[in-house]
């Protein structure tokens, strides 16, 4: 058996839920009110904040942490924020959503403060609330622990072979606890599991080599090899690119590179790219890492 039941919306357990737009009501939506406000920092907040302040809506993001995407390079994240910022998209850092009011006038959306200073309390106006804290695995309702099957942090806990604690039940998708939340590593390891049901204990999943994309303006692009980073053995290579002609063709005032190499082996580990193309370019990284090359092959 195979479980890929998918993902659903992060619960933001706060009074005024209800309130609350979806990225599929979003994307449904055939003209975008006045102002909006994103609450979360993944993907989804970023790219569609983008969207709706090229139609002229007034964008707010608010992010309960003091870092937006917590997992991508933070050289290449602080670039993207003043990029952001200089469209004139607002992002409010610290700002943990505490209640959604509805009225006359639109949405009031109130933020507490992690400090807990009732001083810091602030109010938000808004005529659409947009969902963008995440999702999470699919799988309260299957009773899966009568199954034998493990769960850690709300998802489903597999090996390298894309089985879980139950040998007969392989799982893969959104509701597992391995490997990023991408629509080609789920391919991958629907793709590992099938071959060890069929043959048991025969291919092991490797995510070496995995691109991921913010598809922001500029576009944040990055692939990494699951190696940690160890700052005595590994090259940091930093190219601003403001200065390059596809990206002032763009009418875009930050672009960067980072490339970071093991210096043991002169092979590239993770490299990031921001600025136009970046979705494209970072396919010619992703191949070199998935193939070994080395830097000066």
């Amino acid at each position: 058996m195979f479980l890929a039941t998918g993902s659903k919306l992060r619960k933001l357990n706060i009074s005024g839920e209800e309130y609350v737009t979806t990225s599929e009501e979003f994307m449904k939506t055939e003209k975008l009110p006045e102002r909006i406000i994103f609450i979360g920092d993944c993907h989804i907040s970023l790219e569609f904040a983008h969207v709706a302040r090229r139609a002229m809506s007034e964008v707010t993001i608010l992010h309960r942490s003091e870092r937006l995407l917590r997992h991508s390079d933070a050289d290449m994240v602080d670039l993207l924020i003043k990029e952001t910022e200089a469209a004139g998209i607002k992002i409010l850092m610290n700002k943990p959503v505490d209640s959604i009011e509805k009225d006359a006038n639109g949405f009031l959306v109130r933020t507490g403060s992690k400090s807990g200073i009732e001083s810091e309390t602030r109010s938000f106006r808004a005529d659409m609330v947009i969902h963008g804290a995440g999702r999470v695995p699919k799988i309260e309702e299957l009773h899966l622990e009568k199954a034998g099957i493990k769960i850690e942090k709300g998802a489903i806990v597999v090996d390298k072979y894309m089985r879980t604690s139950n040998p007969r039940v392989y799982a893969g998708g959104d509701c597992v606890s391995e490997g990023m939340k991408l629509t080609s590593v789920a391919a991958l390891q629907g793709e590992v599991a099938a071959a060890n049901i069929l043959n048991e204990n025969s291919v092991e999943v490797d995510y070496t080599g995995i691109p991921s994309v913010v598809h922001a303006i500029p576009i944040l692009a990055s692939v990494e090899t699951s190696n940690a980073k160890d700052s005595d053995k590994y090259k940091v290579i930093y190219q601003d690119r403001s200065n390059w002609y596809t990206t002032r063709k763009a009418g875009m005032e930050f672009a960067a590179s980072k490339v970071i190499i093991d210096e043991t082996n002169d092979r590239i580990v993770e490299a990031y790219i921001l600025g136009p193309n970046a979705e494209e370019a970072i396919n010619i990284f992703a191949a070199v890492i998935r193939l070994g090359l080395k830097r000066r092959t």
